[in-house]
């Protein structure tokens, strides 16, 4: 895998943006407060959602165009991997938090998208390794026109997914149909030769450092992070 420092570095900085987020959304779960809806902790979540997800899109044209010939298995191997850590976020928070455990978070939406997109991006690839983006801008389109359509319900699975119809509480969702469009605007900004790298340099993000080894290690980490919390909350606080 190719790994690009300052993207990874700016990953970091999103994965410590959400720790502060969760810290305080949990501790509310557990003891019925609010602090999460303080304006400064609802910034700080949205930075590090839209961080992260719009970083997956970037990243995916990104290792695509430094590795085309074995994009989709690395892909499929990596997403596969995500899917295994969101079903691990499933089951610790249905044992905990049964009324509004988490049926489709950050990581379900993340391996599933990234596991359709291994197959989509190189049949929408041009000479350059880059994606048309004439086609991104489409279904960019498409996404924002779904995402204010009130179109029926489909069946329970496929609207918890989708997200058009809603029919759990959940402490955490990330349904394709809203969260998509952030993942294709990353996508546009590397296809369109816009270096999100050119904005990030400065010392920190230049060099590898702590911030380095928290993008690199993001997804163990994220969920090493929930357990952790929910563990001390349920039995240490």
């Amino acid at each position: 895998m190719v790994r690009n420092i300052k993207l990874d570095n700016l990953r970091g900085i999103a994965f410590i943006l959400m720790i502060i987020h969760h810290i305080f959304y949990f501790y509310d779960l557990k003891k019925s407060t609010k602090y999460a809806d303080s304006q400064i902790i609802e910034i700080i979540g949205l930075v590090s959602r839209y961080l992260f997800i719009l970083l997956v899109g970037y990243s995916l044209v990104y290792l695509y165009k430094n590795n085309k010939k074995n994009f989709i298995n690395n892909r499929i191997k990596k997403s596969i991997e995500i899917l295994f850590h969101a079903a691990i976020i499933t089951l610790i928070t249905y044992y905990y938090y049964p009324n509004n455990f988490i049926r489709f978070g950050i990581l379900h939406f993340i391996g599933l998208v990234t596991l359709i997109f291994a197959f989509i991006i190189p049949l929408i690839s041009v000479e350059s390794g880059l994606l048309s983006t004439n086609l991104l801008y489409f279904l960019l389109l498409i996404f924002i026109i779904l995402d204010y359509t009130n179109f029926p319900s489909i069946n329970t699975f496929i609207d918890t997914l989708l997200g058009n119809k809603f029919h759990y509480n959940m402490i955490d969702y990330f349904p394709i149909i809203k969260w998509t469009p952030i993942i294709l605007i990353g996508m546009i900004l590397k296809s369109s030769n816009f270096e999100l790298e050119s904005l990030l340099n400065f010392d920190i993000m230049n060099n590898n450092n702590i911030l380095t080894f928290l993008g690199q290690n993001s997804l163990n980490l994220y969920t090493m992070h929930i357990i952790v919390i929910i563990l001390f909350y349920n039995y240490l606080f």
